[in-house]
């Protein structure tokens, strides 16, 4: 087996080589690199023209339908709300997407063309795998264009976008808005993955990659903003002298009121689960939740709906045959109607690090939240005190059916969470933040 899979990493090696990737007409992968430090002198805002910002970021996040784009679309928009900002932004065309909605009249959009599919060359890049994919050549020409005019900053939008810090010719001060602690999170999933183990080998070395990538990105950037207060610490024990901001997600959707103790007993006794299926953490996450909840849900009469978005709708098909107690809905317009169909919320990430934006999801739609305990980063305590939680999948299972019959304690809880999060998470707050602590660099 081992031979065999040197000999396939020795075919790709070649078949990368006579790819046309690695050439002296490639700004990015061929030639010397320029010298890395970054120019601060540029950095302030200056009174007399707009501050011009270039952000790169994974895919065009216009729709918005996964939690990180939604994140990252949130920054964005707000950011451009504020006064004498000019922002371009650099991307991919998303597949299956229609096209471009409008946005801010100072965000100007180049499509470097669509997302480009994994392939096994992106696996021998000394880049995580998906940063070498986001950084192939038909996103260096328009980069290329766009770096010979002046900016004031340049936004990398998460780790997997940092492709660029290996540009050769010097770049404007450099901003990292972060969405995990990669470090921290990704050898977590390599160790928890129930892959073979050539698979898990590479899930492991892409970890160290995006260690290293992530460690440069803290060591070049003149700010780094953190989704949680304890991935900014943890930055900043790694860099202590590291500027950061943390900016926790926004909701822009208007609250719903929560139902009332009858309104909740005449739903059906279903909890609901969302999420964007394509990462291995929230698929490995899913499998062991519906693993863990398999034989108590059914025994207590309790179902699941399980709705996300997923790449290959076979996938859910799949679970569906293993799983016939639960619901699957793949890829739908709105979640709205499974929301309002359910009795709580679940979290169930133990792996993937990060603020959670479908718990703004669950308790601005009025639903109790029913948790793993490491999900809740980020959230205040008071909403931690009322969620129905465990410290494992097995735990939060029992939980769950200890509660689902519990109408009034789960109505206060959604009533007392919506309160408490009421003001706190506006978007238009964090763009003003981050423009803020742009004038000060």
């Amino acid at each position: 087996m081992a031979g065999a899979l040197v000999g396939l990493l020795g075919a790709l090696r070649q078949g990368l080589a006579g790819s046309g990737n690695r050439h002296s007409g490639s700004p990015l992968l061929g030639g010397k690199k320029a010298d890395r430090k970054r120019s601060q002198s540029g950095a302030a805002v200056l009174k007399e023209r707009p501050v011009r910002c270039l952000w790169i970021t994974r895919q065009d996040p216009r729709p918005a339908n996964s939690g990180e784009i939604i994140y990252s679309k949130g920054l964005l928009y707000s950011l451009a709300k504020v006064a004498g900002l000019e922002i371009t932004v650099l991307t991919y065309q998303p597949p299956d997407t229609n096209s471009p909605q409008d946005s801010p009249e100072n965000i100007h959009w180049e499509i470097a063309g669509p997302l480009p599919r994994r392939t096994a060359k992106h696996l021998l890049s000394s880049l995580p795998s998906d940063a070498a994919r986001l950084g192939e050549r038909v996103i260096q020409e328009p980069l290329s264009r766009l770096l010979a005019q002046k900016w004031d900053f340049l936004i990398v939008d998460q780790a997997a976008c940092a492709w660029v810090l290996d540009w050769p010719t010097p770049l404007p001060p450099l901003i990292y808005l972060s969405h995990n602690h990669e470090a921290a999170i990704r050898p977590e999933i390599a160790a928890e993955s129930s892959k073979p183990w050539p698979i898990k080998w590479i899930y492991q070395r892409d970890a160290a990659r995006y260690a290293r990538l992530e460690k440069r990105l803290l060591t070049e950037a003149a700010l780094v903003t953190a989704i949680t207060r304890e991935d900014a610490d943890e930055f900043r024990a790694l860099v202590p002298d590291l500027e950061t901001l943390v900016l926790m997600p926004g909701y822009r959707q208007e609250a719903l009121t929560p139902p009332t103790p009858a309104d909740l007993s005449q739903r059906p006794r279903k909890v609901v689960l969302t999420g964007a299926f394509q990462w291995v953490a929230k698929a490995r996450n899913l499998e062991e939740f519906l693993s863990a909840a398999d034989g108590p849900f059914q025994a207590a009469k309790v179902s699941l709906s399980v709705v996300g978005k997923v790449d290959d709708p076979g996938y859910f098909e799949r679970l569906g045959r293993d799983y016939p107690w639960a619901e699957f809905h793949p890829n739908v317009p709105a979640v709205a109607p499974f929301l309002r169909d359910s009795r709580m919320g679940v979290l169930p990430d133990t792996l993937g690090g990060g603020f959670k934006l479908k718990a703004l999801d669950y308790i601005f739609n009025g639903l109790p939240l029913a948790a793993v305990s490491s999900s809740l980063r980020g959230l205040p305590p008071e909403v931690c005190a009322d969620v129905v939680k465990g410290d494992s999948h097995p735990e939060l299972v029992e939980a769950i059916v200890a509660s689902i019959d519990e109408t009034e304690t789960l109505s206060a809880a959604a009533h007392s969470n919506l309160s408490t999060l009421a003001g706190r998470f506006s978007w238009d707050d964090r763009g003003q933040q981050l423009a803020n602590k742009m004038r000060k660099l």
